[in-house]
């Protein structure tokens, strides 16, 4: 049988990082990570750190990233950001050039940690809709050569091309749990729950519970955002569904996603 690629992340070498930070910056700021454990370090690159280190968020992928982002960018500047809220220019502490201070909020016992969670079938479809189908995430740029191999096509319907993705992230996950696309990693790996005390996981199905237990943090900010931006929670237009099968093959894909964030087998709004 004739093997099919699957694309991964590209993975932070600390052993080079290590050997190479007295001679550049840049791998200086990658070994700050040494201080983390592996499955901790694995997501730096997607946390933001502010409040001098005191708060830091957790990125879940296709879980409210947006949102909390643009309400950090808010509570911080007075505004809502414009364009790519995730780049390291936006002046958020995230990112490459903010490794250090990721770190050391990280590993802070006293730091504020949270993030967000999403029912595993609504964010399985919400990834496959928005990366396969509309194509506008740039994660698509990451698997369109991959994909094609596995049977996916633009002919095909959407329930159709649905099970090849479906066979595709489990492929990806089998060869490397932790270097598949985080927008459809496991929900356990993207938060590194297993390493990390957090102090507060909200649901993306009950955003307004979540934003109303953090403003605590970010006070009128809050409402501010809500007047400001639509909390839209990753919806997409495009029309697709999981049939029953699919939806049992998720269940099992995500399997420790149900048990360990508490998801009943019941799907929510995609």
């Amino acid at each position: 049988m004739i093997s099919r690629p699957v694309s991964f992340i590209k993975p932070i070498d600390l052993t080079k990082a290590r050997r190479l930070a007295p001679l550049s910056k840049r791998y200086a700021q990658i070994a700050s990570l040494q201080t983390l454990p592996p499955n901790v370090a694995l997501i730096a690159g997607n946390c933001v750190a502010f409040d001098e280190g005191r708060v830091i968020f957790v990125k879940n992928h296709k879980a409210a990233c947006s949102t909390i982002a643009q309400l950090i960018y808010l509570h911080q500047n007075g505004s809502v950001c414009e364009g790519n809220i995730h780049k390291d220019y936006k002046g958020l502490i995230q990112g490459l050039p903010n490794f250090p201070a990721v770190a050391a909020a990280l590993i802070a016992r006293d730091t504020f940690k949270f993030t967000f969670v999403r029912h595993p079938v609504s964010r399985a479809v919400s990834a496959f809709k928005n990366i396969f189908l509309e194509k506008s995430n740039e994660a698509w740029t990451l698997h369109a050569k991959s994909i094609w191999h596995w049977g996916f096509s633009d002919s095909a319907s959407a329930s159709a091309n649905f099970d090849v993705f479906l066979d595709y992230v489990t492929e990806s996950l089998h060869q490397n749990a932790q270097l598949t696309d985080p927008h459809f990693r496991r929900q356990v790996d993207n938060t590194g729950i297993n390493a990390l005390q957090f102090d507060f996981i909200g649901r993306v199905e009950e955003m307004g519970v979540g934003l109303d237990r953090l403003s605590g943090i970010f006070g009128s900010n809050v409402e501010a955002l809500r007047a400001q931006t639509a909390l839209r929670a990753n919806r997409s237009d495009v029309d697709f569904s999981p049939n029953t099968d699919q939806i049992g093959r998720l269940q099992e894909i995500y399997r420790s996603d149900f048990e360990i964030f508490g998801y009943t087998n019941s799907v929510g709004a995609a």
